[in-house]
């Protein structure tokens, strides 16, 4: 613990310090997450320094999976409101339909929408703030359980709406974007 909290309170000095000018002026302004995720990345670090990256990326996994499902939930609509439409599909479709415009106003994606259909809605993110938040900190691979998050959520909260989720690739493992891929119908029962 000592040789952690040495590291912690090093990189926590560095993540305060990074300029974060760039992505300001994308309209990244919430000081609430821009701490948060400093603190996050302070703590990768340390993990890295201490035991290496894989099992820095794998610790930081396990974190998201004891923490993050609640605090994701809180940013979709809850499930029984979306239920009680009785059109889920169209519903979370409309929700999706807004996020390119509000990420990019808030300065946390940029994202096209690339399918549109009656039975399918299918975004890609091309560029992310979690992501380059750890590039600037020198730890891209500290965006790899960010990603990790999103499926260990999505497919239970869109599977229990009948909806399917499906992603092939990300930008913190190396894609060309996040491709998030929701379909009519639920392939959690096959």
């Amino acid at each position: 613990m000592p040789a952690f909290a040495w590291h912690f309170a090093k990189a926590h000095k560095f993540t305060k310090s990074l300029n974060l000018a760039e992505l300001r002026a994308r309209g990244l302004d919430n000081q609430t997450f821009i701490a948060t995720q400093l603190e996050y990345l302070a703590f990768f670090i340390a993990i890295k320094e201490l035991v290496g990256r894989d099992e820095a990326v794998e610790i930081a996994s396990e974190v998201m999976e004891a923490s993050a499902y609640e605090p994701m939930l809180l940013c979709l609509p809850t499930q029984e409101d979306v239920r009680a439409t009785g059109q889920p599909f169209e519903v979370m479709t409309e929700y999706m339909r807004a996020m390119p415009a509000a990420g990019e106003q808030g300065g946390s994606h940029v994202m096209s929408v690339t399918e549109d259909t009656p039975n399918a809605f299918e975004f890609d993110v091309t560029w992310c703030v979690w992501l380059e938040l750890a590039k600037l900190a020198g730890v891209p691979e500290a965006c790899i359980p960010n990603c990790h998050a999103d499926d260990l959520v999505f497919p239970d909260y869109f599977g229990d709406l009948d909806i399917s989720y499906k992603r092939t690739k990300t930008l913190a493992c190396g894609g060309d974007c996040c491709d998030f891929r929701f379909e009519r119908g639920c392939s959690k029962a096959q």
